[in-house]
């Protein structure tokens, strides 16, 4: 294939995707300080006093005094068992929305006081309200998804991570010089912008010379876009091909046609039942138990899931050292295991997992998240500006000009 045809494949590979990359980038920039971000617009929802006299409840003493405060059609399946002083306790609700025969599922954050269980607030996860409260649920569902309902914004979004994946080496060739003679003088030019230049060539400089100096970040938000957006359906089985990978949900039963609606046991039950499991495995492999995450009773496949933060983790947010058990049988009986370290699939995974969320390496590395998304805005926005004066530039040219103009059409490529 001739290079012509590779700078076409990135021209109109990039305004494809261009406009998505733009809405991730910005999104992705804030979600960089998602939680700040959050208690800053929010203080009421995320705040609490602090109050050393009296003791933390309990958090599933806390979870049962909470829904019984919700309306009676709110499920909170998951529910996180960690706590921290002077900040509220976020549960997670599910309710079926609207009238009989054509209601929606509708997804809330509830907060609640970790002290006395008062409900503080509520607000629909990525709804389209335009609020404090709501601002930063609705960038996260913007980010991943665009808001549209799942599986379909999410696909699309896999999508565009893999075409822009793909676009992403076809930049790189180009940016090569074609003779092989003087290759590192003339690809040197490359990596620089002539800041003296026009306007168009600073322009042309800082897409071409972004690109390269941060090429290894992009391919990371690009290829760990992909895993989290289209796991199932792309990521995951090519993985398993490569590398050993632990998939815990292939020993899950899939009961989404027919979820499970009534569980085994109780959550204290399942509580004490997942932390017996827990310790044989930390017993077994080796690892140590820092601190209980969360527990969810998981419907579409009959489970309980019981994760706590363990020495395997390293990503900062949540715990993934989790194990799946029955919610179905009278025995709990152990399903499937997981933590990040357990094969060498499931630890490049949980890195790529953490590497695009901002979770390891403390505030620089987030700051580095935070201006990779706006380098990701201005790449798009260098690359539509450098085809519209291409475009433009080829229109205002007189059709008896063409046949001289392509006696430098290497000119035209590089700069395409």
């Amino acid at each position: 294939m001739t290079r012509h045809f590779w700078v076409l494949a990135h021209r109109y590979a990039g305004l494809a995707i261009a406009g998505f990359l733009v809405i991730a980038g910005l999104t992705g920039s804030l979600l960089a300080f998602y939680d700040e971000i959050d208690t800053a617009l929010n203080p009421e929802l995320m705040l609490v006093e602090d109050r050393s006299d009296m003791p933390l409840l309990d958090p599933l003493v806390l979870r049962e005094r909470v829904e019984k405060a919700l309306p009676g059609n709110a499920h909170l399946d998951y529910h996180p068992l960690h706590r921290e002083p002077g900040r509220s306790h976020k549960l997670y609700a599910w309710r079926l929305v609207g009238p009989e025969g054509a209601q929606t599922l509708r997804f809330y954050e509830v907060f609640a006081d970790p002290y006395t269980a008062e409900v503080l607030g509520e607000r629909e996860r990525g709804a389209w309200v335009f609020d404090r409260a709501h601002f930063m649920p609705l960038m996260y569902q913007l980010h991943y998804a665009l808001t549209i309902p799942y599986p379909w914004g999410m696909w699309l979004f896999g999508v565009i991570s893999f075409v822009w994946l793909f676009d992403s080496f076809v930049g790189f060739y180009l940016t090569l010089p074609r003779r092989r003679e003087g290759f590192w003088k003339g690809w040197k030019l490359a990596w620089l912008v002539k800041w003296s230049g026009s306007a168009y060539r600073i322009n042309f400089d800082l897409h071409r010379a972004l690109s390269l100096w941060l090429w290894g970040m992009l391919i990371l938000f690009a290829v760990s876009s992909v895993s989290l957006n289209l796991k199932d359906e792309l990521y995951l089985p090519v993985l398993k091909r490569i590398v050993p990978t632990v998939d815990a949900h292939e020993a899950l039963p899939d009961l989404h046609h027919a979820p499970l609606m009534q569980a085994n046991m109780s959550w204290e039950q399942a509580r004490e039942r997942g932390r017996e499991l827990m310790a044989e495995r930390a017993a077994r492999h080796g690892f140590v138990i820092e601190q209980e995450d969360a527990i969810m009773f998981a419907r579409e496949h009959g489970a309980w899931y019981y994760s706590v933060m363990s020495d395997q983790d390293f990503a900062d947010d949540h715990g993934h050292t989790a194990v799946y058990f029955s919610a179905q049988d009278e025995h709990g009986a152990e399903l499937a295991f997981e933590h990040p370290k357990i094969a060498p699939g499931n630890t490049f995974t949980s890195w790529l997992a953490a590497l695009h969320m901002g979770k390891v390496f403390g505030l620089p590395y987030r700051v580095l998240v935070c201006v990779m998304g706006l380098v990701i805005v201005l790449l798009s926005v260098t690359g539509v500006v450098i085809w519209w004066r291409k475009r433009r530039g080829r229109r205002a040219v007189p059709s008896e000009a063409a046949a001289p103009a392509t006696a430098a059409p290497h000119m035209r490529e590089d700069l395409a």
